[in-house]
């Protein structure tokens, strides 16, 4: 069955063509799930407080099967979407994790013949545990689902050519082949109850994983998956072997270094030469990166961390004001370190000193090399996020702006979507400035507001009513009949110092302002 498998070019690009319609069909699941969602929360909070007023057998059905919708809906969210909190990488035996998935189907072993060949368990991939299992369950669960009286289960594992190829073959209802290609889509299914979820998260995961799958499939006879997963080979850390470098009897590893300083800078031009490539529109030039180097080389030397330290925070600040990204200073750090140590190799090589005497230097360049490293990233991190809260800060008072028409009155348009954070700032601002420029009229403008939820339509007229507790009458324009709707629903009534205008205009043209 492997040996079927194609391997043409023709096959590599309908794959990635598949790949490519399942990931664009998944985004606009997505998307869709999301506005879905949102309305079905609020539907579910006034369902809530129905159940609250008074007892209904309709009521607890209405709100199971909105259960049922959300929870169908989170799913979808959740294989569609990056998880923000996923679990760290490591490196994973498949075989390991087969054997122990196939256990927990012991209950379907008396109907289900079991043929386990799997081999090569000390070859891994680097992964997601948790994840990867959660796929290969689902898909031995569809295996086993897919013979409801008798059957028989292949579940194979091997190497061959790089990759790990995992083969799980059942001898169930099978899939019919204008339907192959729908598989992983969200909400396809070809089970009665089915959600179409477990297939999707499937492969969701392969795929990001770096697997290619391919289904074959014979209605009546059966279904074969066949998984792919790249091998990784872990890079051996080796000491590069150099020529002719210059010694001396006696001499310090300073002294060593000195000797050996154009052997030191070729090994580093040569280590780095990629990574300059991404520094040419930049405003890092490569020759201030070598200055840099020898300034670093130097301070080690002379044991001088408070200056390396300096160093660290003021190069921080600049990479951070080039904006390339650090992991690229941190590749060419990482690479001058591993000069610097094959250097100490060749060096301590020659030299008689005691094992105290070595593990003493190894401990203190250690700790200056970390020292640097740490200062670099932290100062970084600190400027950028200085940019950030001022990006910031300018976003916020763009998103509530209070536009003076006299010295009494203001207006303040609001655009866009209104959220719970939005408002919290409008509160803030907006009582604030009524109070240092003793404003005695403010009008809020709503024509511009393109949604607005329903707990943020309550806070907002709390916030224009305390208007009043500072002397500040508000006159309200533009009221959408969404959020007039939605304001009836929850009883919001204004006091006699709120206005209400049917739009900007009309408010300006009686206070004479146009």
């Amino acid at each position: 069955m492997v040996e079927s498998l194609p391997q043409n070019l023709h096959y590599l690009k309908e794959e990635k063509a598949r790949n490519d319609r399942l990931i664009s069909i998944g985004q606009v699941s997505a998307g869709i799930a999301h506005e879905v969602r949102n309305p079905l929360t609020s539907v579910k909070g006034f369902l809530q407080l129905l159940k609250e007023e008074q007892e209904s057998p309709y009521l607890h059905i209405a709100m199971d099967e909105l259960e049922r919708a959300l929870s169908t809906l989170n799913n979808l969210l959740q294989v569609s979407k990056p998880d923000l909190e996923a679990e760290p990488y490591k490196y994973i035996s498949i075989g390991s994790e087969l054997d122990a998935i196939l256990s927990l189907f012991q209950e379907h072993l008396y109907r289900i013949t079991l043929n386990k060949n799997i081999s090569d368990y000390q070859v891994k991939i680097y992964g997601q545990r948790n994840t990867l299992k959660k796929a290969f369950f689902n898909l031995l669960k569809n295996a086993f689902e897919a013979m409801p009286k008798k059957g028989e289960l292949s579940v194979s594992q091997y190497v061959k050519d790089d990759c790990i190829y995992i083969i799980i073959q059942d001898t169930g209802t099978g899939i019919p082949k204008d339907k192959i290609d729908l598989l992983g889509t969200p909400f396809f299914t070809t089970k009665d109850n089915g959600t179409g979820m477990g297939l999707t998260q499937v492969f969701t995961t392969l795929h990001k994983h770096g697997a290619k799958v391919n289904v074959e499939s014979e209605e009546g006879i059966g279904t074969t998956f066949t998984i792919l997963f790249p091998i990784q080979k872990v890079k051996e850390v080796k000491i590069n072997k150099m020529s002719k470098l210059q010694t001396r009897e006696g001499q310090s590893f300073k002294d060593f270094l000195y000797l050996n300083q154009e052997s030191f800078d070729r090994s580093l031009q040569d280590r780095t030469n990629n990574i300059f490539l991404h520094l040419k529109n930049s405003s890092i030039q490569e020759q201030s990166m070598f200055e840099i180097a020898k300034k670093i080389i130097s301070l080690l030397d002379q044991d001088a961390e408070h200056e390396l330290i300096e160093l660290a925070k003021e190069q921080g600040v600049i990479w951070a004001k080039s904006e390339v990204p650090s992991i690229i200073k941190l590749e060419w750090f990482q690479e001058l370190r591993s000069i610097y140590w094959d250097y100490m190799y060749h060096y301590f090589q020659d030299v008689t000193v005691s094992i105290e005497e070595f593990f003493t230097f190894e401990k203190k360049t250690n700790h200056f090399v970390d020292t640097y490293l740490n200062n670099f990233i932290i100062s970084y991190n600190e400027y950028n996020n200085k940019i950030m809260q001022s990006q910031r800060e300018v976003i916020e008072e763009l998103s509530v702006p209070i536009i003076p028409l006299t010295d009494k009155i203001a207006i303040l348009p609001i655009v866009g979507t209104m959220d719970t954070y939005r408002a919290k700032r409008l509160q803030e601002k907006a009582l604030s400035h009524i109070e240092k420029e003793r404003l005695k009229k403010m009008i809020i403008d709503l024509s511009g507001v393109a949604y607005m939820d329903t707990a943020v339509v309550s806070h907002l007229f709390k916030i224009v009513e305390g208007f009043a507790l500072l002397g500040c009458n508000a006159v309200v324009t533009g009221i959408r009949s969404e959020v007039a709707n939605t304001m009836i629903e929850l009883g919001i009534t204004f006091s006699d110092r709120i206005e209400t205008k049917a739009d900007l205009k009309q408010t300006l043209e009686e206070l004479k302002i146009i």
